[in-house]
């Protein structure tokens, strides 16, 4: 590892959401590990995120509509039992008022917005650098507070609302418009942000496009996969024989498993499929297998958090497909191949980036029940082409764990401190 001065303070802002009981926080995405291991590269590393309290949690209602699927995975869950807790002793986390949503955050404005900017005025003194992920509601705050301070700033493009907006299926009409006109206004903002700031961006599409508007640029991928993990999925035994597929996404339009529930009806009758995730189509998934008489085979586990339990999915496994109609680069793809998994998924977003067909994975086509079936019948004919998938899928899993990217981050945010 090379070396680097660690007496910086990192601020690492964004839009994920953390729990807290007053005194522990935690966090629902695996991020946190990979955070925790950006830590060792600095004095200390702060995450400041919307925060709700576990009491609120259990005890409002309000949040346990049908319709607020993004703090589902937090519901009867309390600070031990989660598996994304911080995990380094300089990792450290700063609240700021909760919103579920953009639109919650406009609603509760009147209410949250003083305490929102006290926060970050907090936060922002109390750091060296910060690491800000867009899109965020608060960026264009954040970017022009920092630099007021004269704080170095370091910009991660983490994805786009664009396509959260043409695919959801929680907003319709007004509702719609209405969000539409707010991510071209967050667009606007955030090409702002960018052309004043050193970027890190997620696949060829997302640099190409920013490469030529942000004065440094580099590529990352974020996943949260480690060296152990790799060392389990290696040693787990190979079955010739396929008998579960595995899906794990969150239940949106957008990540079409309607067209792998489909496929299924295709496939030999002693094939199972395992689809792991929450969101707003589980109802339309559920009558969707009852329809196809498949309720025998295809089973919907729900939301489990990255850890014990989700690898012993993995593992547990033959093959993972993913069939989603538009993608950044999902890091379940990284989790099934450092466990072992060959992958089939659509060659879509930064996806073909990283896999290419008949080497790491296989490509399909989005929305095409017909290739999802040809590329899970190849796969059960050929065990040595699976085998063949597996090994390469370790070696690509290799080039992103957390330790790997971390450094690579570090080493780049190091630079822009010291120029």
């Amino acid at each position: 590892m090379a070396y680097y001065s660690k007496n910086y303070k990192l601020l690492i802002f964004g839009e994920e959401f953390l729990l807290s009981d007053g005194v522990s926080f935690a966090m629902e995405s695996p991020l946190n590990l990979f955070y925790s291991e950006l830590a060792r590269y600095f004095d200390e590393v702060v995450v400041t995120g919307p925060t709700m309290q576990v009491s609120d949690l259990r005890k409002n209602n309000n949040y346990r509509s049908n319709l607020d699927y993004h703090i589902r995975p937090f519901y009867n869950t309390s600070i031990k039992s989660t598996n994304y807790g911080a995990s380094s002793l300089n990792l450290y986390y700063h609240s700021r008022p909760f919103y579920n949503s953009p639109i919650e955050f406009f609603l509760k404005f009147p209410k949250i917005v003083l305490p929102t900017l006290r926060s970050i005025n907090e936060v922002i003194a109390r750091c060296d650098v910060v690491f800000l992920r867009l899109p965020s509601l608060l960026g264009i705050y954040v970017y022009v507070l920092s630099r007021k301070k004269g704080k170095k700033l370091v910009v991660h493009v983490k994805g786009e609302w664009s396509d959260s907006v043409k695919y959801g299926e929680l907003l319709t009409g007004p509702a719609k418009m209405a969000a539409q006109v707010m991510v071209k206004f967050q667009d606007m903002l955030s090409e702002f942000i960018i052309k004043r700031s050193p970027v890190f961006v997620h696949g060829e599409k997302n640099y190409n496009k920013y490469s030529t508007l942000a004065p440094i640029c580099h590529k990352i991928l974020v996943s949260s996969i480690n060296n152990n993990d790799i060392t389990l999925g290696r040693s787990r035994f190979f079955r010739p024989i396929v008998k579960k597929i595995l899906c794990v996404a969150r239940l949106y339009p957008s990540k079409g498993i309607p067209y792998l529930i489909h496929a299924m009806t295709q496939l030999p009758p002693e094939i199972n499929l395992d689809i792991v995730g929450y969101g707003p189509s589980l109802r339309k998934l559920v009558n969707l297998i009852k329809k196809l008489k498949l309720s025998s085979r295809v089973h919907l586990r729900g939301y489990i958090q990255y850890g014990p339990a989700l690898i012993q999915k993995y593992l547990q496994s033959d093959v993972f497909v993913l069939p989603s109609i538009t993608e950044g680069f999902p890091k379940v793809i990284l989790e099934a191949m450092a466990f072992g998994l060959p992958v089939v998924c659509s060659g879509v977003g930064a996806i073909p980036e990283i896999i290419h067909h008949g080497h790491n994975g296989l490509l399909v086509k989005p929305k095409s029940v017909e290739d999802l079936v040809d590329a899970i019948w190849t796969l059960i004919k050929s065990p040595k082409l699976r085998r063949r998938i597996v090994e390469s899928g370790y070696k690509t899993a290799e080039a992103y764990t957390v330790e790997r990217q971390a450094q690579i981050v570090a080493n780049q945010i190091h630079q822009v401190i010291n120029e």
